[in-house]
């Protein structure tokens, strides 16, 4: 069903995936940005661009843009890109993630879909699949059939750890600060590495292993989910799968497969 959506974050490949999947059946996408080197690129899928850097601006000015457009929902998929040290991870990934959360409890807007990481966690606390509450169904992670699949080992862990700790550290503060508020609608996708491929529209979804899947995909899911609302409150892993992203995010719902950690 077309709705209209801000996404924060909007020249990242991500982003530009959920616009242009949104725009395809419909829907109006506001991208927001923090100068125009990416308008070309926005433009291109149909999206409209609008300048507001979140390091720079502050909960009202997010809290106006909010109120003006009165989006169906927000997408929170920004990120600094490993660029500017912990420093501007932190700026970016958690306290201007934190900007958007406070300007949607005090807007008319409680909808937001955050794009996150895989494996999130207080170290020592192994994943698991947990039921969540809206369903009183519960089945085990299962294997995926695509071609060497990647399940969740601490070995594979450790090295992810090693290589980006910053940027999952303020990933995971960014999500328990999400987890906490019960006045939003959100639900939480995180994706494991992202590749250039395009999508084949099948993927596994809320089964925590780690894998990679296509940015293409990411970007068809978060549509899937931010419209359907029994998504809300779900941690959700994504990975390259064999199951139909629809399907997946049914099966979601229906075996409860919210994959928080902490």
């Amino acid at each position: 069903m077309p709705g209209k959506y801000i996404v924060i974050g909007g020249g990242g490949k991500v982003a530009l995936k959920f616009a242009s999947s949104a725009v395809k059946q419909g829907s109006k996408v506001i991208s927001v940005v923090r100068n125009d080197s990416h308008n070309d690129e926005i433009t291109a899928v149909g999206a409209k661009p609008y300048i507001l850097s979140l390091e720079d601006a502050s909960v009202k000015d997010f809290v106006e843009l909010f109120d003006k457009e009165k989006p169906d929902g927000v997408v929170f998929s920004a990120g600094a890109g490993g660029k500017g040290g912990e420093e501007r991870t932190k700026a970016v990934d958690y306290e201007g993630a934190l900007k958007v959360f406070d300007a949607l409890e005090s807007s008319n807007t409680h909808r937001i879909v955050m794009v996150s990481a895989a494996d999130l966690r207080a170290r020592g606390i192994l994943p698991t699949t947990t039921m969540h509450p809206v369903s009183s169904a519960f089945s085990p992670p299962t294997r995926s059939k695509v071609n060497n699949p990647l399940v969740w080992t601490e070995q594979l862990s450790d090295r992810m750890y090693k290589a980006i700790p910053a940027y999952l550290k303020w990933k995971r503060e960014a999500d328990l600060d999400l987890h906490r508020r019960k006045a939003l609608q959100y639900t939480i996708i995180r994706p494991g590495g992202l590749v250039d491929e395009p999508t084949n529209g099948k993927c596994e979804l809320g089964t925590p292993q780690l894998g990679r899947v296509p940015r293409e995909t990411v970007g068809e899911v978060l549509l899937a989910v931010m419209e359907n609302k029994n998504t809300y409150g779900m941690v959700l892993d994504l990975m390259e799968g064999d199951m139909e992203i629809n399907k997946a995010v049914e099966n979601a719902v229906e075996k409860g497969l919210s994959s928080w950690h902490d």
